[in-house]
Formats: structure tokens, C-alpha cells, sequence
């Protein structure tokens, strides 16, 4: 899990090129499956989030 929250910590600031090089990913597209991971995850911890319609 380590390596799955630095991958889509690195992208949030550096080029995705540079953080798969450092990963040691073959192609952008297994760099990409993590960061797609992470947005599912942060979909569904807020599926159930309410929103406060005076904001």
C-alpha cells in the first residue's frame, strides 16, 4: 500500500513520465491504474458525504 499512496502522491506534483521512471513502470498505463485506484477510493469515501446547500 505504500507504493500505491506515494505513486498517487508523486503525480499530484511531479510529471507522470518522472514518477513512472521512478516506479519502474513498463508504460504510463500501470502508473495510471494506480492513480485511477486512489480516484475510485476517493469516489466512493464521499458517496455518502452531505452537502451543506448554504455554502
Amino acid at each position: 500500500m505504500h507504493w500505491l499512496w506515494r505513486i498517487s502522491e508523486d503525480v499530484k506534483i511531479r510529471p507522470r513520465e518522472h514518477v513512472r521512471d521512478d516506479a519502474g513502470h513498463g508504460s504510463s498505463e500501470i502508473t495510471d491504474k494506480y492513480i485511477d485506484i486512489e480516484l475510485r477510493e476517493r469516489h466512493a469515501s464521499s458517496k455518502n458525504k452531505k452537502i451543506d446547500p448554504d455554502k
